[in-house]
């Protein structure tokens, strides 16, 4: 506290000293947005003196700045994360507030993790807790969340990056299955991942051609390239058994008899399970994962090349 107070007070005498300058903020900021706005400016080279929840510029140049961090989207809206949320919980408040604030405070950790990753501005996230039933006639419900994500200009995210973001926010959720994660931009669209599938074709479409030119000549070959990827997620199982010596797995045997006289009939079923060595292998295929690639190569006749050695090559 008596830090604090120092630098309030080397503040207010720099600025009483010095009439030219003044607080660039007319109300204070949070940690987070001060760092934000000391790196900015730092980036600019634009000179302030910094304080305890704001910066101190010129006086002449303070409307100019206010204008350049705006369209910088500099300090971004502050965000309650789990600390701040739990602040205030004691002994006395009730379960259900509790739930409330640990949700809106994880919430807000997730935010700002999100702001870090690159082509995304902002990130708004909501998450609805799953519900178990308490009674036989009452249903159960999943845990989901719904993700916002604003884009810096002519950013497009990838099919990997969008399944990144669905992954972290799952696994940041207990119980959350990935599945259940919404992503949406800043114009309502999902991110599913489909609109970036052609994206990941056209670069390896990209790549191969030039790889083809480098190898036979601009303009030799022409090449053409299809992605196709899971729509829904598939598992496939696969069991094997086998005997555990020579003789076979299972042995079964049956007898009949039959007395005429006495009319008396038998019948006898034997079975031997002697065991087996089981081998299980499970596969899963998650969706969104390459399902089949295709590539057509279209060649210069006149050149004679060897079409199998094109075909290796690609």
């Amino acid at each position: 506290m008596a830090i604090a107070a120092a630098i309030v007070l080397a503040v207010a005498a720099s600025i009483i000293a010095n009439p030219s300058r003044t607080a660039l903020f007319a109300q204070p900021l949070h940690p987070e947005q001060l760092a934000e706005v000391e790196d900015r400016l730092a980036q600019w080279s634009v000179p302030f003196t910094p304080s305890a929840d704001n910066v101190i510029v010129d006086t002449a140049h303070r409307n100019d700045v206010l204008l350049r961090l705006s369209l910088a989207g500099v300090p971004h809206a502050h965000v309650a994360t789990t600390g701040e949320a739990l602040a205030n919980v004691g002994v006395l408040t009730p379960q259900a507030v509790v739930d409330a604030q640990t949700r809106s405070g994880l919430a807000g950790d997730i935010e700002v993790a999100l702001r870090s990753i690159e082509g995304v501005d902002d990130a708004r996230v909501i998450i609805a807790p799953g519900k178990v039933a308490e009674f036989s006639d009452e249903g159960t419900a999943d845990a989901t969340a719904s993700v916002r994500l604003q884009l810096r200009p002519g950013t497009r995210l990838s099919r990997a990056s969008i399944a990144g973001i669905r992954s972290f926010v799952a696994a940041s959720v207990t119980g959350l299955d990935p599945m259940r994660v919404t992503i949406l931009d800043d114009h309502g669209v999902a991110l599913t991942g489909d609109a970036a599938e052609s994206d990941d074709a056209s670069a390896l479409q990209t790549s191969l051609q030039t790889a083809l030119d480098e190898a036979l000549g601009a303009g030799v070959a022409i090449v053409r390239v299809h992605a196709e990827y899971a729509s829904a997620e598939s598992e496939q199982r696969d069991v094997r058994r086998a005997p555990l010596g020579s003789a076979p797995i299972v042995r079964e045997s049956a007898t009949e008899s039959f007395t005429g006289a006495g009319r008396h009939y038998d019948k006898n079923n034997e079975r031997d399970d002697r065991g087996s060595d089981v081998h299980e292998t499970v596969s899963r295929l998650p969706r969104g994962s390459l399902a089949r690639m295709t590539t057509a190569v279209v060649v210069d006749a006149q050149k004679n090349l060897e079409l199998e050695n094109v075909r290796v090559l690609a």
